[in-house]
C-alpha cells in the first residue's frame, strides 16, 4: 500500500499533527494568519475556525481557574496542617509541664487529625463529580467576592468625586 493511499480517522490525524507541531521545537509560535492559512489548506472555514478558537479560549481559561483552585486547595491544607502543628505542639507542651505525661492532649491530637485527615482526602480525592462540585463553589465564591470588590471600589470612587 502506497503512502498516498493511506488514510486517517479524523482522531488520529489530530494526533498525527499535534505530535508533528511538537516535534518542531518548544518554541515555535504561530501567528494568526497562520493558523487561518494552515486551516484553510485543511478545508477548515474561518467561521468554524473562529468557533474553534472561542472554544479553545474558554477551555483554557477553565484550565487556568482550576489550577488556580488546586493551588489555593493546597494552600489552605497547609496553613490548617501548619496551625495543627503549631497550637498541639503547644497544647502538648502544657500537658507535659503540669502532669509530666500526655494524657487530655491525646483526644484534642486526635479528634483534630481526624479532621484535618478528612480534610486530605478531599484535597486530594480524585472523584470528578466531588472535584466540580467544589471547584464550582469556589468559582461561585470568586465571582461573588469580585463583585463585591468591584462594588466597593465604585462606591469609594463615588464618594471620592
Amino acid at each position: 500500500m502506497s503512502d498516498s493511499s493511506r488514510s486517517y480517522q479524523q482522531e488520529e490525524l489530530q494526533e498525527i499533527l499535534n505530535l508533528a507541531i511538537a516535534r518542531q521545537g518548544n518554541d515555535t509560535k504561530f501567528n494568526r494568519d497562520q493558523l487561518l492559512e494552515i486551516a484553510s489548506e485543511l478545508g477548515i472555514s474561518a467561521q468554524d475556525l473562529q468557533l474553534a478558537e472561542k472554544e479553545w479560549l474558554v477551555k483554557s481559561g477553565e484550565q487556568k481557574e482550576r489550577q488556580s483552585f488546586d493551588l489555593y486547595r493546597r494552600k489552605n491544607l497547609q496553613k490548617k496542617f501548619l496551625g495543627y502543628v503549631l497550637i498541639n505542639g503547644f497544647l502538648v507542651t502544657i500537658n507535659l509541664a503540669t502532669l509530666s505525661t500526655i494524657s487530655w492532649a491525646w483526644y484534642i491530637l486526635g479528634f483534630w487529625g481526624l479532621s484535618l485527615g478528612i480534610k486530605a482526602w478531599h484535597v486530594f480525592n480524585t472523584n470528578p463529580e466531588d472535584y466540580d462540585e467544589a471547584f464550582y463553589a469556589w468559582q461561585r465564591k470568586q465571582q461573588i467576592r469580585q463583585t463585591v470588590t468591584s462594588l466597593w471600589n465604585r462606591f469609594n470612587r463615588f464618594l471620592e468625586g
